[in-house]
């Protein structure tokens, strides 16, 4: 928490979620994880996954506005 609350552009907390979620996939030794954008877009945090195995695009609906 103290290096991303000393960055000037300080990560979102989404952006700090996958951050530590990919550490642990690593520290694992994961084959496979499925991995779901936030907003998805150029500058989604899921976006450093170079060469994924498949990728599904699907709608959103309103039970995520709750």
């Amino acid at each position: 928490m103290p290096i991303a609350e000393a960055m000037e552009d300080r990560p979102t907390e989404f952006e700090l979620i996958t951050a530590i979620g990919l550490v642990h996939f690593l520290e694992e030794k994961c084959d496979v994880i499925v991995l779901e954008t936030g907003m998805g877009g150029r500058l989604d945090s899921t976006n450093v996954i170079k060469e994924p195995l498949a990728s599904v695009i699907t709608g959103i609906a309103m039970d995520h506005t709750a």
